[in-house]
């Protein structure tokens, strides 16, 4: 969890908001580390 809130504050997240009963995505850069 902590290296998610890393990454996200280091720019390393890419988020689609949702609409109109669409979900958003969350995607990060390297998933690797997981």
């Amino acid at each position: 969890m902590a290296e998610a809130i890393s990454r996200l504050r280091q720019g390393k997240v890419s988020c689609q908001p949702g609409y109109d009963g669409k979900y958003g995505v969350i995607r990060m850069t390297n998933t690797a580390v997981f």
